[in-house]
């Protein structure tokens, strides 16, 4: 500060908590070596540049703040029931596209989808669910936050290493550097993502947002992947649109304290947008038929788990699998009623969708959207 006061002409000043640490990040997962050596090749230009610049006592003190420093966290004892989940990937790697794709709908259970399809040794899936390839290209809305999205994802791996008390493998943190350390969204790194899937297997790519692309974005999808094959999960309109609407409000701390508040919460207008099944399910059979595309509806998930998994691998040729956890709930919602008045409402609101789904699908279809 003595150095600061001078170069502004102030006078000495005594300043309190000066050696209090901001950002110390003692109780953060601890960052692996590995990907310390990542970082530091990534930015060798600007070590070469500040060691030519400044002298060696300042460039010793780059990484040297005053005070002391945080303490370590401590090391956790490997967690043996959480295997490496890159044991399985490809020695060599192979840029490529995936071949299936579940394109939603939102809150209609493509994370219990994903975390099925994932046991299958069959299919391949990267440690990121959902890419956003398509939508980053042709929602301009989404791209906000599509970035935000690549780099939580990121952050999120580490901490589940973290969690299990051991470190990524060299392989994860190869991908992990794939996965940020390039231009995001473009063709190259929306390939790399699936260059790690072992020869033989499909790779996979689950992202609800793909049932909204515009008609440019589904006919783009079309030319780009020509032989891959697409999973629709549909939940009851009002139902889903709760679901998304419980979600999106639990995340912004903004849960409503009584009737009204939920009833103005539900005129966000994403609610329609995420479920207008009317405009969306035409928009893909247009381009794609049913050899290409399934439709599912989202209550055989908890009627009858393992006869949805037994059509699913029908359509994509897969054998048939054992998998576990079929019976888990996922993100099932906890406290937050809404008041029946909410339900009348987007009843009304949503009646041109049942229209559409009564007409576009039979009874036993609509009796399971539940």
């Amino acid at each position: 500060m003595r150095e600061v006061e001078a170069f502004l002409g102030l006078s000495a000043h005594d300043y309190p908590r000066l050696r209090a640490q901001i950002h110390r990040g003692a109780s953060a997962p601890a960052f692996p070596d590995a990907g310390r050596e990542i970082l530091r090749a990534r930015f060798a230009a600007q070590y070469d540049f500040l060691a030519a610049n400044f002298d060696a006592e300042f460039n010793a003190a780059l990484d040297a703040p005053p005070g002391p420093r945080a303490a370590a966290p401590k090391t956790r004892a490997a967690a043996p029931s959480a295997p490496d989940e890159t044991a399985g990937w490809a020695q060599e790697w192979r840029a490529q596209k995936p071949s299936v794709i579940g394109i939603g709908a939102q809150k209609s259970g493509t994370t219990w989808l994903h975390g099925a399809l994932s046991q299958h040794p069959g299919l391949f899936s990267p440690p990121m669910k959902e890419a956003h390839y398509f939508d980053h290209l042709f929602c301009p809305e989404n791209r906000g936050w599509t970035p935000g999205h690549v780099a939580g994802a990121a952050r999120s791996i580490l901490a589940r290493h973290d969690r299990a008390g051991r470190e990524p493998s060299a392989a994860m943190m190869r991908w992990l550097d794939r996965l940020t350390g390039q231009e995001l969204f473009t063709d190259d790194w929306y390939q790399s993502l699936f260059a790690p899937a072992p020869p033989g297997t499909r790779p996979l790519d689950i992202t609800p947002a793909y049932s909204g692309l515009p008609p440019k974005g589904v006919n783009h999808v079309a030319s780009y992947l020509p032989e891959a094959q697409f999973i629709y999960l549909i939940r009851d309109p009002v139902d889903r649109a709760i679901s998304q609407l419980r979600m999106n409000l639990t995340r912004a701390n903004r849960l409503p304290a009584d009737e009204a508040g939920w009833l103005r919460a539900a005129n966000d207008k994403v609610l329609a947008a995420r479920g207008d099944y009317a405009s969306y399910v035409p928009r893909w059979q247009a381009r794609f038929g049913p050899d290409r595309l399934l439709i599912l509806p989202y209550g055989l998930i908890a009627a009858d788990p393992a006869g949805l998994m037994r059509r699913i691998e029908g359509f994509l040729g897969l054998p048939p699998h054992r998998y576990t956890g079929l019976d888990r709930r996922v993100f099932a919602a906890r406290g937050a009623e809404v008041p029946d008045s909410l339900r009348d409402v987007l009843a009304e609101r949503f009646a041109p969708q049942y229209a559409f789904l009564a007409s576009h699908f039979d009874a036993a279809f609509n009796a399971a959207l539940r």
